[in-house]
């Protein structure tokens, strides 16, 4: 007979089993039949007789030629056991087609005939017509109430290719109190043929139970598992791993459970135990794989590194080693398993996460090794190119670094790889490069902020300050950030003076002020720029919401606020400003000077005085710090304390001329007039001027150094004569009783310029002199001469009347004698 096979199930043991019993023995409890029971005549007995005894000798074509040669030469009486006789040998014969029309008319003759029915069923099923078998036994099944003949009938609908017609039978013979294993797997191969997985598995399960086989308890399990019952499947297998004898197999498809239901752990502890059966590479790569999902590397390493060792390993065994001591974090063992992996297979896939980990060890020489490899390919992909730039990165080396990362953009098309290969140009100084890919990005439907800034750098850094404002203003409008709208503000002051350019300053300061965190660099230049166009009221406003003083902002800033405040007419508001940066160390003059001149307007010269102190010990070298201090002393009319620094200001550059002036005349309002005029002639230079002479002669007469004086005025009539230079040398000769000299310099002056002040003058040094006559004479020409100045006329009237009086009480002789000049 042909064997059958069931759906992943060997059946060849169950079709052995169906017709292990020979086709004239079977049935025998059939009930009896009245045609097959009648006595045979003589002849006929003896024709059978001699057939069976050929068919004894193996010779069942001979016996069923014999016993047809017979039937044919006695056709009457008919007996339906000739013909099923004739059909038996033909069938032994293994010439079933020959036996199917003898059994037919045998059962044709006795309807009854549960062994005829039962033998023309399997010689049509041998013959090659299962579908003609199936009903032929099923009918023998009914005569017999025999559930193996029912059987039989479902095993040959199940060749027919006829799944439904076995399903009635085989749920008949399942519900019977104790069904056979082999029903239950007829059973589930019907079903399985009939797509019904979750009745299939169900099948094969009892099938498992009532024959108690562990073979199909794992084929049942195999089944849950394809009916995505996996839970189900667990418990068989769970089952099968606890029997004293496991099979391979067994464990396999109980860890494929695990795996199912999520328990690597499981699953991995099960191939351990598959491993110790049968420790084939295959076995020791999936343990290996299945502890990595685990998260137990060491475990995994424990098979990886075994398979190492074999002749010809794989490139995936050493791909799971690679993955395993990077789990362990040392990628400096998993870095040349994945290079091993990669020299094995040459896969670009290997190549890439070799040079991944060897840019994990910072170790780009050796990436470049593998990375390359993938660049030259036909088609490599972006991240591969995106990989090998960060090694050309790690070595420094932009310029290859930057056109990588934009082949990488090309390839990907992400804005990623173009904005990253951007910032690779602007690193390696080619803004230039860089430009097209950000003006392509921040013409993409949704740009970056990020994107537009750089946009903006890159713009600045080509000298185009418009254009870098404007990205900048973009990216604040998208990131609506306040750091952003101040640098949107600050390029557009940096763009220029053009119209309107101030207006867009303090629009974006406003919004950047707006936002929070606020910086306070951002509310100090809100403030500059409202009080550059007048708008002290509300840049007030933001000058309050400051924090500077005893704040972590840079000083300089805080000084600027400092200074911001005063220019707001708030100096109490500027004072604690200046207090807090002046007590940093190391603080700048020009804080210390403003902290001295603030002092000072607010009526507190006892502090200025100390700023100051500290001031000029921390710069005394710096001649505006001496000149601060000549400020502070005048300003509280210390005219000797203001000389004293001014003279230490002069020290320190003594070619300023305006200094020594000024040095001059500190000394002058001291009360120095010696020094005073001493710094008068060395501001004057070697060769002064008849006004430098001046200057000192008028400073050496308030001080009544009148030789010095004397020595002076002459100077100045040396460097330029004039009536009034004239004059002065007579005035110091006349205080100094040097009458003679003092009437000869006003007679000089007369010459220059003939005035009724410098007569007068004369006239009296004359006096002075004795010589009255000549005295007279002048006093007396005023008083002719000079109508208009009344004061003249009077000093010469009285001063005549005197000389007259004198004269009158001198002798005759002495009279004439003072008239000799």
């Amino acid at each position: 007979m042909k064997t059958i096979h069931f759906t992943m199930l060997s059946t060849a043991w169950l079709v052995l089993c169906l017709f292990s019993v020979s086709p004239a023995g079977q049935a025998g409890s059939s009930p009896a039949c009245p045609q097959i029971e009648a006595a045979l005549p003589a002849d006929f007995h003896e024709a059978v007789i001699a057939a069976e005894a050929l068919a004894e000798k193996g010779m069942y074509t001979a016996a069923a030629q014999s016993l047809s040669a017979f039937a044919k030469a006695r056709p009457t009486p008919s007996f339906a056991y000739i013909d099923y006789d004739i059909g038996f040998f033909h069938y032994q014969a293994k010439e079933f087609k020959k036996a199917v029309p003898h059994l037919k008319k045998a059962v044709a003759q006795a309807p009854c005939f549960v062994q005829g029915h039962q033998l023309l069923a399997d010689a049509l099923y041998e013959a090659g017509n299962a579908g003609a078998a199936a009903p032929v036994m099923e009918k023998a099944a009914e005569m017999a109430k025999d559930p193996d003949l029912t059987f039989q009938a479902a095993v040959f609908w199940i060749a027919a290719e006829s799944p439904k017609n076995a399903l009635s039978l085989l749920r008949k013979l399942e519900a019977h109190n104790a069904p056979k294993s082999e029903w239950l797997v007829a059973l589930s191969n019907v079903l399985g043929m009939l797509e019904k997985k979750k009745e299939t598995a169900q099948a094969m399960e009892k099938a498992a139970r009532a024959g108690n086989d562990p073979d199909l308890y794992f084929h049942a399990a195999w089944l849950w598992l394809e009916a995505d019952q996996p839970r189900n499947a667990l418990k068989l297998l769970e089952t099968l791993a606890r029997r004293k004898t496991v099979k391979t197999d067994w464990l396999l498809l109980l860890c494929n459970t695990y795996m199912t239901l999520d328990k690597p752990a499981n699953a991995a502890e099960t191939m351990d135990r598959a491993v110790e059966q049968d420790p084939a590479p295959e076995n020791l790569y999936t343990g290996g794989v299945l502890w990595l999902q685990a998260e137990k590397p060491v475990k995994a390493r424990r098979h990886l590194l075994r398979l190492t060792n074999l002749p010809e390993p794989e490139a995936d065994w050493f791909v799971a080693l690679a993955q395993a001591w990077a789990m362990s974090g040392d990628i400096g063992k998993a870095a040349p398993a994945m290079e091993k992996a990669f020299a094995i297979r040459q896969k670009c896939d290997h190549a890439y996460q070799a040079g991944v980990m060897r840019l994990q060890l910072n170790q780009p020489d050796k990436a470049l090794s593998s990375l390359l490899f993938l660049e030259k390919r036909p088609a490599p992909k972006a991240d591969w190119l995106a990989t090998l730039s960060n090694a050309w990165v790690m070595k420094d080396d932009f310029v290859r670094a930057a056109p990588v990362m934009e082949r990488a953009a090309s390839i990907s098309k992400k804005n990623t790889h173009y904005f990253r290969a951007s910032q690779l140009w602007l690193q390696a100084d080619k803004p230039a490069r860089a430009l097209p890919l950000l003006v392509l990005l921040a013409e993409t439907p949704a740009p970056e902020a990020e994107w537009l800034v750089l946009l903006s750098n890159t713009h600045l850094l080509l000298e185009d300050v418009p254009h870098a404002a404007k990205a900048m203003e973009r990216a604040a409008g998208i990131s609506k950030k306040g750091k952003h709208y101040y640098r949107a503000a600050m390029l557009w002051h940096q763009a220029g003076e053009g119209p309107g350019i101030l207006d867009k300053t303090i629009a974006l300061l406003r919004l950047s002020v707006a936002k929070d965190p606020v910086e306070q660099r951002w509310l100090i230049d809100l403030a500059d720029r409202l009080i550059q166009t007048r708008q002290h009221k509300e840049a007030l406003s933001v000058m309050e919401r400051t924090r500077l003083a005893g704040s972590g902002e840079p000083l300089a800033l805080c000084y600027r606020g400092a200074l911001l405040w005063l220019a707001l007419q708030q100096p109490r508001k500027a004072l604690p400003v200046l207090e807090f940066i002046c007590k940093k160390p190391g603080p700048e003059y020009a804080w210390l000077a403003s902290l001295v001149r603030l002092n000072m307007e607010l009526a507190r010269p006892e502090q200025a005085g100390t700023v100051l102190s500290r001031l000029l010990e921390a710069f005394p070298g710096e001649t505006r710090a001496w000149k601060l201090a000549v400020w502070t002393a005048r300003e509280q009319a210390d005219y000797a304390r203001a000389a004293a620094a001014m003279a230490v200001a002069v020290h320190l550059d003594p070619g300023d001329t305006d200094s020594l002036n000024a040095l001059g005349r500190y000394y002058q309002m001291a009360g120095v007039p010696a020094r005073a005029a001493a710094a008068f002639r060395k501001a004057a230079g070697p060769a002064p001027g008849p006004e430098d002479w001046d200057r000192i002669r008028d400073v050496y007469v308030s001080g009544k150094l009148y030789e010095e004086a004397l020595e002076a005025a002459r100077s100045a009539v040396a460097a330029a004569e004039t009536p009034g230079r004239w004059e002065a040398v007579g005035d110091i000769a006349f205080l100094m009783h040097r009458y003679e000299d003092s009437a000869h310099a006003y007679a000089r002056a007369a010459d220059l310029s003939d005035t009724a002040s410098v007569r007068l003058k004369t006239a009296y040094a004359l006096m002075k002199q004795d010589k009255l006559a000549p005295a007279a004479r002048l006093f007396q020409n005023i008083l002719d001469r000079d109508k208009a100045d009344a004061g003249l006329r009077r000093q010469a009237s009285q001063a005549l009347a005197y000389v007259r009086g004198i004269q009158s009480l001198m002798p005759e002789a002495d009279q004439s004698a003072t008239h000799v000049q």
